[in-house]
Order: structure tokens, then sequence, then C-alpha cells
């Protein structure tokens, strides 16, 4: 056993973003989500291998101060411009906003691979619907507008 985070245990083996999102949730405050290209990867997003085996998770706060623990990166968000719901228990940003955070941190050819997972899904071979629908992607750009990327 390891422990991940304090008062967390987990059996060892590689930390990657799902595993340690599952670890994060047993502790997780009120005000933190999990975000940006985490939520993006949770949500089943296609992203680049080096984002699928990032040993950290990126963990934002809607209050007044960034969440501050080993293995996240931390944000902080103005509540107005997020969107936020749960997924298997975890406080997590809706698709749309996870996107448009995660455009800084993505070349334009991931971001686009993401953006038509999320407005597409994968009905056609696994009957999985899409999460979201266009206007959701420009509406959750036009609430970042002036935002980093």
């Amino acid at each position: 056993m390891h422990a991940p985070f304090n008062t967390v245990r987990d059996h060892v083996g590689r930390l990657e973003p799902a595993r340690i999102a599952a670890a994060f949730a047993l502790r997780q405050n009120p005000d933190q989500v999990v975000s940006h290209t985490t939520a993006l990867l949770l949500w089943g997003a296609p992203l680049p291998r080096r984002i699928e085996r990032q040993p950290t998770i990126h963990v934002s706060s809607v209050g007044a101060s960034r969440p501050r623990t080993r293995l996240t990166i931390p944000h902080l968000l103005q509540s107005e411009r997020v969107g936020v719901t749960t997924l298997g228990g975890l406080a997590i940003t809706d698709p749309a906003t996870s996107w448009v955070q995660s455009a800084p941190l993505l070349g334009l050819d991931d971001l686009v691979a993401a953006g038509d997972f999320l407005i597409t899904g994968t009905e056609p071979f696994d009957a999985r619907p899409p999460l979201i629908r266009r206007e959701h992607l420009a509406a959750a750009v036009e609430r970042h507008a002036g935002g980093r990327g």
C-alpha cells in the first residue's frame, strides 16, 4: 500500500490520472473540482499519451485558495465561468468547461480531437452518445472570453 494523499491508501502501482482522481475523491473538499485535461480524460476524450500517463491531476478550487497537496496541479476558478457536475461521485468540471480550460495545455490538433469527441461521441461504434452539443462548447468559449488559451 502507498499513500497518494494524507488519509488515503491505495495499492502500489502506476499512478495515472484516473487512479489519482479516484483516490482524491476520498478527500476532496466541497469547493474543489477535478478540472482541465484531467477532467477531459475522465470524460473519455482522446488525449496525448503524455496526458494519459501524467502522474498528477488538475484540481481547481472555487473557494478562496488553491488546493495544495501532492500529486495535484492547483488552479483557482471564477464560479461564474465554470460548470460543475459529478462523475462517479467525483466533483468535476463539465465537459465544455474542461475543454476550454485545456486549450492552453493542448496543441490545436489535440484540442480539436477532444472537442470532436465531446460533440459526436462514439455512437456508431459502441452506442455511446455525445456528451454535449456544439452550442455548449460555444457558450463555454464565450464564458471564458479573455482567459488563457
